[in-house]
């Protein structure tokens, strides 16, 4: 019971400080529709690069497949954290920069406790989970500034900035039936995202600044779903002999269709007259009701498990990011897609005297082509990703540190470029008495 209350004290205290707070990142891609995406891999995912369609684990949790809840064992709480440094560069000019954010809290739960399960003398073949969680859906950040010639009016100077982005808080359930399980989450994407423009004219001081804004805030109603088939290839070898080594095989799909998203919108439009700080505002259209769409996406892949020892899969995802619309900002994007390809090897999970062979070894590798585009060049991101989970005990309930780092290059043949590494550090406490029903003789 402490355990449970702490968890839930720990979530009222961080959700309304994450959910306030101002995310931070500095990318020009990030002009783009509603921003850079977040990724629904939690840290102990990004170190393979992401496996979410497929891959199970009792201990933690996979919100990218909501049908992968009914798979834990175990109460998960979860939190994690980022640090990203990148170098952005036009050819001619480079902009070195650190940001991080809060990246996740989220919260899981089988609903029929493990412990219960294993004592009773009647095998149910039905399994249920549950997920809470918020996080990060997009981050808009970046300044950019150019200067330019005209023969008439001399030179000008062009600046855009933006910042702000959205979150999603989601709550999934899970039904596992046998092999075959399915979930969903449903849940609210609310947020704030700013851009400015304007143009100052540095020769000449008689000539009006413009300046152009656009404010709006974002809200709409979400879901996603998913399924998992865990075919055990030897069950039946397993089973007459508890020595032999397991082989599971794991498919899995997740999506969502074409959702509607809608905002209130403060849209102004000024011009400046500096040599005499005159403003003439030309549009002021406050508090405008708007209304956009976000695409529908598609995931499938497979994880391949060989006893507790190796882990290797793969994962492609696909967002149909041509219909995407926003009634504020037209803009045309392109569809995204990405393919990973990644695994995990942990030498004996079972050692007593070698605590570096009971660390999972992770690596992955991807190429994913985002729906920006620049110069009618679409952008791709191509990188590598490495891991490991680091097992503890607290509160003599296993828990784990999971350390994902990611190294990539994203813009290439376009005029700006972003070399980047990230590294993503989650904690994950797990508990097994969440539900417990205690028997007394």
């Amino acid at each position: 019971m402490y355990n449970k209350i702490k968890y839930l004290l720990i979530c009222s205290v961080l959700l309304p400080f994450m959910a306030g707070a101002q995310q931070v990142d500095n990318s020009p891609f990030s002009s783009f529709g509603i921003g850079n995406l977040h990724s629904d891999d939690l840290a102990f995912y990004q170190g393979f690069g992401g496996l979410g369609a497929s891959y199970i684990d009792p201990f933690h949790i996979n919100i990218k497949n909501p049908a992968s809840y009914a798979f834990l064992n175990s109460a998960a709480y979860e939190m994690g954290v980022s640090a990203r440094y990148q170098q952005t560069s036009d050819g001619e000019n480079k902009n070195l920069g650190w940001h991080g954010n809060l990246d996740y809290l989220v919260l899981g739960f089988p609903l029929r406790n493990p412990i219960n399960a294993s004592l009773d003398p009647i095998k149910r073949d039905w399994k249920f989970g549950m997920s809470l969680f918020l996080k990060p859906h997009s981050t808009v950040g970046y300044n950019i500034s150019t200067i330019q010639n005209d023969s008439n009016l001399g030179s000008y100077q062009n600046n855009f900035e933006g910042y702000g982005g959205t979150y999603k808080m989601m709550w999934g359930n899970a039904a596992k039936y046998k092999s075959f399980s399915f979930g969903a989450n449903v849940g609210y994407l609310f947020g704030n995202i700013n851009f400015n423009e304007n143009i100052y004219f540095e020769d000449d001081i008689y000539t009006f600044e413009n300046r152009y804004a656009i404010d709006y805030n974002v809200n709409g109603f979400i879901w996603d779903a998913g399924m998992i088939y865990s075919w055990f290839i030897n069950k039946d070898a397993y089973e007459k002999d508890k020595s032999v080594k397991t082989k599971v095989l794991n498919i899995g799909v997740y999506g969502n269709s074409a959702q509607k998203f809608y905002s209130i919108n403060d849209v102004t439009k000024e011009s400046l007259y500096t040599s005499l700080t005159l403003t003439d505002t030309l549009v002021s259209d406050l508090g405008v009701k708007g209304e956009g769409t976000l695409p529908a996406e598609l995931g499938f892949g497979a994880t391949y498990y060989g006893d507790n020892k190796y882990v290797i899969g793969f994962n492609y995802e696909y967002g149909a990011w041509s219909q995407y619309r926003n009634s504020v900002r037209n803009e045309t994007l392109m569809d995204s897609w990405k393919l990973t390809l990644g695994g995990s090897y942990r030498p004996d999970v079972k050692s007593f005297n070698n605590y570096f062979k009971r660390i999972a070894y992770k690596f992955g590798v991807f190429y994913q082509k985002d729906p920006q585009v620049i110069d009618n060049i679409q952008i791709t991101d191509t990188g590598i990703n490495l891991g490991a989970s680091f097992p503890f005990y607290y509160q003599r309930k296993i828990s784990h540190i999971n350390a994902a780092f990611r190294f990539g290059v994203k813009g290439t043949g376009t005029p700006i470029q972003e070399r980047y590494g990230k590294v993503t550090l989650g904690f994950t406490f797990n508990d097994d008495q969440w539900f417990i029903k205690r028997k007394y003789n």
